[in-house]
């Protein structure tokens, strides 16, 4: 109560300050009100705070009471929870106690009775370790034993190894050792220990003489899948592999019944160099279960041997090395020497000796300064080179010139090549000189005809340039570059699809191609537009292959030249063959037209008058000629000579133009045919595949003339027994044929002032057509015409 009235008391003097503080405000921020106004407001406002605050603070106090009961409740719960846990934990330590007492009682009697169970083993125990003692000691011993024959066994094989002079002494006597160590029946080595090889053969190899090898030593034995196998089973193991029965291989049959053991023992050996071998031994009498010691003894065995094979195959190869290179050295046209690290002679060659004219000892132990035969500027190339190699360990080259003793002068590529020690350092230089004076006098002559090449390609007037093999321009002439319009420069290493991009240039680029591909001559023309840009000029351009010494096409020099000035030439000669031809065949047909009228008017005209005459002395004859002998001989006699007259007149009329012309083609032929063997006496045989035939009169005039012009020479100079003309129509063109079986000759020979065949190819041509001749000295002659067939008359190809 005292609490709540403090309480009571604080909040009243609160309470009181608070209105004294609201008055304050109210005085200074309201000092325009009026008093009564001012003083109405304040008492309304300040009444409510109190109200306010009251509430506020008895709520306050009744939250805290509330909050005060239920710690004290938490506390009183907490106190009994520890109250109880203190009970159980009494109860639980108290059982514990009771049943360690158990347990520590049953212990102890368990401890008497082991303890009784011990003294009874320590007696029983100590009668053992008496026993254990002997057995153990035996078995170091046998183990000791074993070792230091273990041990001996591989001083032997060391031993032996060192002895050895060669590789086939050590094998041998290896072998020996395996053969008395391991009592066996057969040792042997073989080679290669490779499953993909094509043969295998054996070496070496130790036997009983009761169990001699299968084979010859060294002979060449072809590899089958069952001895591959083994190989493989071999190779993949780490160290000895035991085949027979009770093994984890078995044992291959037939390999065992080839060779004549019934288990054996191997492993692959590998040495350092070259492929792997094999090193086995056959148990031939029995079967035999090597031990693992004895496994272990075969391992040791093989590995030393493995690494003597790699010493004496090292040996071997270095040997044959030196030999070799002796060979090469001693035999070689190159000078080869050999230098020291101070740049002395070490070593050279007989061919450095027929070089200096001098012996080796000479030449040993002295510098390139020495020698004599270079001179100073060369000799400190030389040195400069060697050094470099030295002090860098790379390869290094030179070119020199030396006087050789018989005072010419030739030039060398000398190539030095580091000659490393066994520590890997170099410790001398070998200097290999090929003689290029061959070279360089090619070189020369090379230059010179570029020289001159260059010099004629720049002073004719054509247009020149080369490619490589990759169609690259490497070389333009100048008037290339005038004709062109372009710097040289601006095509050089470019194709010519890359000069010209358009495609303006694809036909040249691509006979270009061909003629590098093949190597053929390529040929092409080509219209360019002159360096004025006004007109255009004609450029035949030549591309010719330009072949290497192994005869393989090397590169391509193309020759452009204007063939405009003939280009034109020739179009105005084409142009003036036409019009003579237009002119040939309107002469021809004028004449062909004038012999036509002549003859109809010989014919006609002539012919008429000449039979009219005869009429005329006929009558004169029968009016006259009764009474007057005389008259009627002259009558007579002009009768005939009338005769004579009208075949004469007739004759002439079908040498002009035969009348049966004017009856077609075939007819007219007929007819030729009959008088030609008429007056010639040979059979003249004609084959016409249509009998009205049917064509135009020049047509048919032109066959007909050329039937007549071949039979004529048929009959003054190809002393034939036959002739045979034949005239067919195949698809738009005329075929005639004239062949005979005369005495034939050259058509290539000179005609000596003949023009009958000119003419029949004339007459041909006039019409589009054209005449093939086939003959040879002695095989006769055959004519073949071809004449287009419907075209109009005095058309001209």
């Amino acid at each position: 109560m005292s609490l709540k009235h403090e309480r009571g008391g604080g909040m009243l003097a609160e309470t009181t300050r608070l209105k004294s503080t609201c008055l304050a405000l109210l005085f200074f921020l309201l000092p325009g009100l009026t008093l009564a106004a001012v003083a109405s407001a304040r008492g309304e406002h300040m009444l409510e705070l109190a109200q306010n605050y009251q509430s506020e603070s008895r709520q306050r106090e009744i939250d805290e009471l509330t909050r005060r009961n239920e710690r004290q409740a938490a506390e009183l719960k907490h106190r009994a929870l520890e109250q109880r846990w203190l009970w159980t934990v009494f109860g639980g330590s108290l059982l514990l106690l009771t049943v360690t007492g158990y347990f520590l009682l049953r212990q102890r009697r368990a401890n008497r009775l082991l303890e009784a169970a011990n003294n009874q083993l320590a007696l029983r125990d100590h009668a053992l370790n008496r026993v254990r003692d002997i057995t153990e000691r035996r078995c170091a011993e046998q183990e000791r034993q074993e070792h230091l024959h273990f041990l001996e066994c591989l001083d032997w094989i060391n031993r032996t190894i060192q002895g050895a002079n060669s590789m086939e002494q050590m094998m041998s006597a290896v072998l020996d050792i395996v053969l008395s160590v391991f009592a066996c029946d057969r040792v042997f080595l073989m080679y290669p220990c490779d499953p993909d090889a094509v043969s295998w053969s054996v070496p070496m190899e130790c036997h009983r003489p009761e169990y001699p090898g299968a084979q010859p030593l060294g002979a060449v034995m072809p590899m089958d899948a069952v001895v591959a196998q083994i190989l493989r089973v071999l190779l993949a193991a780490d160290g000895p592999v035991k085949f027979g029965s009770g093994t984890a291989h078995a044992l291959p049959a037939e390999v065992a019944e080839r060779f004549g053991f019934q288990c054996f023992m191997s492993m692959a050996l590998y040495p350092k160099t070259g492929k792997p071998w094999q090193f086995g031994m056959h148990q031939c009498s029995r079967a035999h279960g090597w031990t693992p010691r004895e496994v272990r003894l075969f391992q040791e065995i093989g590995r030393r041997l493995a690494d003597s094979l790699s010493s004496l195959l090292a040996y071997r190869e270095l040997q044959d090395s030196e030999r070799q290179f002796r060979t090469l050295a001693e035999n070689s046209p190159d000078p080869i020497f050999r230098y020291d690290r101070n740049c002395r002679r070490i070593y050279v060659n007989p061919a450095v000796e027929r070089l200096a004219g001098k012996p080796a000892d000479i030449l040993l132990n002295d510098t390139p300064q020495d020698a004599r035969i270079l001179s100073h500027t060369e000799a400190e190339k030389l040195v400069g080179c060697i050094r470099q190699v030295l002090e860098s360990g790379r390869p290094a080259a030179c070119e020199l010139e030396c006087v050789g003793a018989d005072g010419t002068a030739r030039y060398f590529h000398s190539h030095c090549v580091p000659e490393p020690g066994e520590n890997g350092d170099v410790e001398g230089v070998l200097l290999i000189s090929r003689d290029i004076t061959e070279r360089k006098q090619a070189e020369v002559a090379l230059a010179e005809r570029e020289r001159q090449f260059r010099t004629l390609a720049e002073s004719l007037p054509d247009n020149i340039v080369r490619y490589d093999l990759a169609g690259r321009a490497i070389y333009i002439n100048p008037v290339l570059e005038k004709n062109l319009g372009a710097q040289a420069e601006e095509m050089l290493g470019r194709t010519i699809r890359e000069i010209h991009p358009h495609g303006e240039f694809d036909d040249y680029a691509q006979v270009v191609d061909h003629v590098l591909a093949t190597g053929e001559y390529g040929e092409i023309e080509k219209i360019l537009p002159a360096p004025d840009g006004q007109s255009t000029h004609v450029h035949q351009i030549r591309v010719i292959a330009e072949h290497g010494e192994n005869g393989a096409v090397a590169g391509i020099l193309a020759i452009g030249r204007d063939v405009t000035a003939f280009r034109t030439a020739e179009q105005q000669l084409r142009e003036s063959h036409v019009q003579l031809r237009e002119l040939s065949a309107r002469r021809e047909a004028a004449r062909e037209e004038e012999r036509k009228h002549i003859a109809r008017e010989i014919h006609d005209e002539l012919g008429q008058l000449l039979t009219a005459l005869r009429m005329n002395v006929s009558l004169l004859r029968l009016q006259f000629g009764r009474n007057r002998t005389n008259l009627l001989q002259h009558v007579q006699g002009t009768m005939e000579l009338v005769d004579q007259t009208i075949q004469v007149v007739r004759g002439v009329a079908s040498s002009l133009r035969p009348a049966v012309l004017d009856m077609g083609i075939v007819s007219a032929l007929e007819w030729l045919s009959g008088e030609f063997g008429k007056h010639s006496g040979l059979p003249c045989h004609l084959h016409l595949c249509e009998e009205n035939m049917v064509m135009d009169d020049q047509y048919a005039t032109t066959l007909f003339r050329i039937v007549q012009e071949a039979l004529t020479n048929v009959a003054r100079y190809a002393q034939a027994g036959r002739v045979d003309v034949a005239l067919t129509r195949d698809g738009g063109e005329y075929r005639l044929s004239i062949r005979d079986d005369g005495r034939g000759f050259d058509p290539g020979a000179p005609t000596n002032g003949t023009f009958g065949l000119l003419g029949m190819k004339e007459r041909a041509l006039l019409l589009g057509g054209s005449v093939e001749i086939t003959s040879r000295p002695g095989a006769g002659t055959l004519i073949e015409v071809r004449i287009p067939a419907g075209r109009e008359s005095g058309t001209v190809m």
